[in-house]
């Protein structure tokens, strides 16, 4: 449920209604984080938006963000570097079904970057490396289209391979440095070909993609 519906609007629904009854105050939503470059939190909405929901929630009810001048790479590294420990208990993927991880998401590739950049063992967290290169390896797969899909993905994106070069994490810079650069040849293509099907007739565009296979 929490997967599949914006965070702030569920959670104020089911937490506002307990405060009432228990009598509290106060609630800090540790999830009130910023975007990239955004005055956004982590699901889009600003504390002011936020602050009306929970008003017409509960009037009683005082909700604050304590961690609103936080991005999410800067909490990753925060609790990681800490509390190592965290990681049994940590997942990020919202395509999982069953599993702890789908591992074919934009959100399992990054999360792969982030535990390999932080030197995180990959069965602390059931990653399954072998199946996540395999499937990325596959011409159907469709994370490579996800990653360049606005703009901040491309900005996390820069500022892990940024990280990267800096802790001289030389594989993984090489790792993300050519999934970006198959990620930009991709969409340069799905531009030529959004460009070319209106003025190439239907059998000339088979007959192309004949070739092509």
């Amino acid at each position: 449920f929490a997967n599949a519906v914006s965070f702030t609007p569920s959670l104020l629904t089911l937490v506002a209604p307990l405060a009432m009854v228990e009598g509290l105050g106060t609630v800090c939503h540790g999830n009130e984080i910023q975007q990239f470059g955004e005055d956004l939190s982590f699901h889009c909405f600003t504390p002011e938006i936020t602050g009306q929901l929970s008003a017409m929630f509960a009037p009683l009810f005082d909700y604050q963000h304590w961690l609103g001048e936080m991005n999410k790479l800067t909490v990753f590294e925060s609790l990681w570097t800490r509390y190592p420990s965290i990681g049994r208990h940590q997942y990020s993927c919202y395509a999982n079904r069953g599993e702890r991880w789908c591992l074919n998401c934009e959100k399992c590739f990054r999360y792969y970057v982030l535990y390999r950049l932080y030197g995180i063992p990959l069965e602390t967290v059931e990653f399954n490396e072998e199946k996540f290169l395999s499937n990325l390896a596959q011409p159907s797969c469709s994370v490579l289209d996800e990653l360049l899909d606005g703009e901040y993905r491309q900005d996390t994106y820069q500022v892990l391979l940024k990280k990267a070069v800096e802790q001289n994490k030389f594989e993984v810079e090489q790792f993300l440095a050519h999934c970006l650069r198959q990620a930009h040849r991709q969409q340069k293509r799905k531009q030529l070909k959004a460009a070319l099907r209106p003025i190439v007739p239907p059998p000339i565009l088979r007959l192309l993609r004949k070739v092509r296979t």
